[in-house]
């Protein structure tokens, strides 16, 4: 097994920490997701429309689930030698695509919410890494979020998996292996802001 070193950003790691997998159990969220698709996607519009009609939840939120539920559903039944997404932890391996991550969302935060964040040099062990472009999900969550459009979801997932990407990727590795955080670098995002 090899040793790499990649980068990651959490609000709640610490120097020393061993990164865990869905460590907030968050991927029971997209189950419904899941078992509304393995019937057909007939039954997926019917429990989009269920949870639209109910306004129980935020429609940011039902979208997100909704989205990784269906790359989830595409991963296991196209890609199963690929680990899932919401079972694993992200990366990046250069500090460029990180900035740009940061910069889009972070940046703009008050300093105080900023603070909360730490990146960190992290160590995993692993004889795969998956990298994928998430600007690949993020234009299938705006396909769901804004046109209701759940083909191109599908299609989007089956993009996202076979590697492809747009124009502006912003690479992002996926792995549910085991990893370390060995050294905090958040000075860097000091130098973000600055930008």
């Amino acid at each position: 097994m090899k040793k790499i070193k990649l980068y990651h950003m959490s609000e709640t790691l610490k120097l020393g920490d061993e990164l865990m997998p869905d460590y907030l159990n968050k991927s029971v969220n997209c189950e419904p997701y899941i078992s509304s698709m393995e019937k057909g996607l007939d039954s997926l519009e019917l429990l989009l429309e269920k949870k639209i009609e109910e306004q129980q939840e935020d429609w940011n939120d039902v979208v997100k689930w909704c989205v990784e539920g269906i790359f989830e559903y595409i991963r296991k039944n196209e890609f199963p030698d690929v680990p899932s997404r919401t079972k694993s932890n992200y990366y990046f391996d250069n500090l460029d695509d990180f900035a740009v991550l940061y910069q889009a969302g972070w940046a703009q935060e008050p300093e105080e919410e900023r603070n909360k964040l730490h990146l960190y040099e992290i160590e995993i062990y692993t004889e795969h890494l998956y990298k994928f472009d998430m600007s690949v999900f993020d234009k299938a969550y705006d396909k769901l979020h804004d046109d209701k459009d759940l083909e191109s979801v599908i299609i989007y997932a089956r993009n996202y998996f076979e590697g492809k990407n747009t124009e502006k990727p912003v690479w992002e590795i996926m792995s549910d292996s085991r990893a370390k955080a060995v050294k905090d670098i958040s000075d860097y995002l000091k130098k973000c802001v600055e930008v």
